[in-house]
């Protein structure tokens, strides 16, 4: 084996708390550039400070402080903390690597989602039936169990939002009002909308019966990827599945509020897992995706979904089979499962892979090897992420934080032992770095007794080298244990396998030139791996020019939104202003402007340079975006809409008058006060003065915007009726300068 590079850490933190059960569920990137956190008590909610202008989050206090003493402090603080009932040890006798740790670690904001206080028998009328039982008794705390990510641009302020499954089998859908800093609120709760869906014999009155109980309680949910088909840009046709304890699975569908679509029962018990496919279009007015459900014997069954459009009207419509099994029962659960392309899945049982295609052919399946010689390194772990690496190379990570790399999986599926082996050797490597700091001693004569209790796995980027896990040492030699509030387990994001910095720059060359709809994904995520890569770098500072290099699109924005704008002029509304915003080069100018925003504060001494590239970029998609919306408009206005054609028709720079003195602002100076020094907000969306109390904010760059009237609005015909300015906020679902989520300041 080749000589291996030590892994580089990017950021780490201890954290109160105790992981919740094994499962892939348990941590996730969404299309936001988040990640949420399950631990036994809470969901957390983490941010990267990377693309954003707003201010760095506090500095939490971190559990493990008192470990980075002093020696003589260090030993008095040990002191104080001795019990009777301690037994100390040498320190472990093997010498674990001394990592480096990047100079520009990143910082998180961190906020969580808070459900509201329910007991099941007051709120539902349960019983005990389905309850989740350790040993012979019931846990009756309400505790996390799972959670999953929305697509991007459901929430009203064009984020994500978050459902939430607890012990109990309620399933929470949570919404932020800042999604970085505010806690994340309940804003529906599916298993009590399961009661208006119930049929003859599944409800008394009030009250569910027991089989109306069991449809309630919920065992497994995923969120289908947005559906891709151009007529439809804005108008969300994801579906989201929840397994539940009846034995059926039930498809859901969101906009503003939840619709019941359907439910499909499966032909033996009840998911433990479900999972969904990339879409598949069709043609121009039908997509398809494929369902899988793991059931609680065994089995793994598949359902084709297919969703259909109709432009005219904006609304969908849903087909649904019937689930067929694709791998028979064994009463080995599949502890985790995911489709890697949109007709191959990939499922994982203790010691095994199995691989299967829609082609119909048997499952292919591949007996893990162990890799490591310390406890508990074994292959028969949980799954706790299964990564694809394109075009034929899987990462399937266990929960003592063992890597299984395997390859040429559409063929010949076999275990690369040394690839694996050096993942693997990095991950401890970070792992046992975080153990010398933690503040409760363990008792380990090696560290080779210590395994690694990973709660929660999650990659990022295509090579899947770069990672987030939360995870505590356990020792199985001695049985060390400790209360929960005793307990902490540490975040942690590193790089396993630094390449160099060429390659690195030229991924993230790739990403602008081919930009994915900054509808669908904000730019945060979309640069998060390559930020993160280029951070972890050791010679960082030297790359700022090679970025820099990279801050020239290729296409004037203005000519990219006339062509992506083509036969949508004449359509007017929302839609067509929808066209206009979102997709094509438009996004790639988007992209780049952040990134060079995220330049001028990463290399100093080239930020005047980062800056003058990102106003020369702000300037050419302001100057873009008015030209096109002002086509849009047409002449046919209103009298409200005047002043919104005029700020269109002169560039966006025309003046304004101040509402409180009647003197004249001038915008051309980027400042918006007037003479008597009366300081106003301009809309970044309508260039229009922001004069009341009600905003949004850019989460990414400092542009502003009213708030649409639409907010709020049930009746889907009232879109219709609104005024020109009201339609471009509407159709701004994010940020239209940069592409960023918003946030309503409280």
């Amino acid at each position: 084996m080749e000589t291996r590079k030590l892994p580089r850490i990017l950021s780490s933190r201890s954290l109160a708390g105790v992981a919740a059960a094994y499962s892939r569920r348990n941590m996730a990137w969404n299309d936001d550039g988040q990640l949420l956190l399950v631990t036994r008590q809470a969901v957390t909610v983490a941010t990267p400070y990377l693309t954003t202008t707003l201010a760095s989050p506090s500095v939490q206090l971190d559990l493990a402080l008192h470990r980075s003493l002093n020696p003589a402090a260090r030993i008095v603080k040990e002191e104080e903390d001795d019990d009777d009932d301690t037994i100390h040890v040498d320190l472990p006798e093997q010498a674990t690597h001394v990592l480096a740790r990047s100079p520009f670690e990143v910082r998180w904001w961190v906020t969580a989602a808070v459900s509201k206080e329910k007991g099941s028998d007051d709120e539902y009328g349960w019983t005990g039936l389905g309850d989740e039982v350790t040993g012979v008794v019931a846990d009756r705390d309400r505790l996390m169990r799972a959670a999953v990510w929305s697509p991007s641009g459901l929430n009203a302020l064009g984020g994500a939002l978050l459902v939430v499954l607890s012990n109990h089998g309620v399933a929470s859908v949570h919404a932020p009002e800042d999604a970085y800093n505010q806690a994340w609120s309940e804003i529906a709760d599916l298993s009590r909308a399961t009661v208006q869906v119930l049929g003859d014999g599944e409800i008394e009155g009030p009250s569910p019966t027991l089989a109306g109980m069991l449809h309630m309680r919920k065992t497994a949910m995923e969120w289908s990827p947005p559906t891709p088909l151009p007529t439809m840009l804005g108008i969300d046709g994801s579906v989201l599945a929840l397994g539940n304890r009846a034995g059926g699975v039930e498809l859901w569908a969101y906009d503003g509020g939840f619709t019941h679509l359907t439910a499909v029962y499966l032909p033996r018990p009840f998911a433990t897992e479900v999972t969904w496919s990339p879409w598949r279009i069709v043609d121009d007015e039908t997509c398809v995706a494929q369902l899988a459900a793991a059931t609680s014997d065994g089995g793994v069954c598949v359902l084709a979904v297919t969703r259909k459009a109709y432009a005219r009207s904006g609304t969908w419509d849903l087909t649904v089979g019937s689930f067929s099994t694709v791998v028979q029962p064994d009463k080995r659960t599949v502890n985790a499962m995911k489709w890697i392309t949109d007709d191959t899945l990939v499922m994982t049982k203790p010691g095994t892979v199995s691989i299967w295609s829609t082609s119909g052919d048997a499952p292919k399946t591949i007996r893990l090897e162990r890799v490591g010689n310390w406890a508990g390194c074994n292959a028969l772990g949980q799954a706790m992420d299964i990564h694809f690496v394109a075009p034929h190379t899987l990462h399937i990570v266990l929960s003592s934080l063992s890597h299984h790399v395997i390859t040429d999986i559409f063929s010949s599926p076999h275990q690369l032992c040394d690839e694996s082996l050096r993942l693997t050797l990095s991950a401890r490597d970070v792992f046992l770095d975080g153990r010398k700091k933690r503040r409760r001693t363990f008792l380990a004569q090696t560290d080779r007794e210590l395994t690694a209790n990973t709660g929660g796995y999650a990659a990022t980027g295509a090579t899947g080298d770069i990672a987030a896990w939360i995870a505590e040492p356990v020792n199985f030699h001695n049985l060390d244990n400790a209360t929960e509030v005793n307990r902490a387990f540490d975040f942690v994001v590193a790089d396993l396998a630094p390449d160099g910095a060429d390659a690195r720059v030229q991924r993230l060359k790739s990403a602008l030139e081919d930009s994915p709809s900054l509808l669908d994904r904000s730019p945060l995520a979309v640069l998060v791996p390559h930020l993160l890569g280029l951070i972890a770098l050791r010679d960082f500072a030297q790359v700022g020019v090679a970025v820099l290099g990279l801050l020239t699109p290729h296409e004037d924005p203005r000519i990219a939104i006339a062509s992506q704008s083509h036969g949508h002029q004449g359509q007017g509304g929302r839609r067509a202003l929808m066209h206009i915003f979102w997709g094509g080069w438009l996004d790639t100018y988007r992209l780049t402007m952040v990134l060079a925003q995220w330049g001028e504060r990463a290399w100093p001494p080239l930020a005047p340079e980062f800056r003058g590239a990102s106003l020369k970029l702000q300037d050419a998609i302001q100057l873009a975006l008015a030209e096109s919306m002002a086509k849009w408009a047409g002449t046919d206005i209103g009298e409200d809409d005047a002043m919104f054609v005029a700020q269109l028709a002169d560039g966006a720079v025309a003046a304004g008058q101040c509402p409180a003195c009647g003197d004249t602002i001038e915008f051309a100076s980027g400042t918006a006060v007037c003479a008597k020094g009366h300081d106003w907000e301009r809309c970044s969306v309508t260039r229009l003065l922001i004069t009341t109390p009600e905003y949004r904010i850019c989460t990414v760059c400092p542009a502003v915007s009213r708030v649409p009237s639409s907010w709020g609005r049930q009746e889907k015909e009232s879109v219709a009726s609104l005024s020109l300015a009201q339609t471009a906020l509407d159709a701004a679902v994010a940020c239209v300068m940069c592409g960023g989520r918003w946030a309503r300041p409280v």
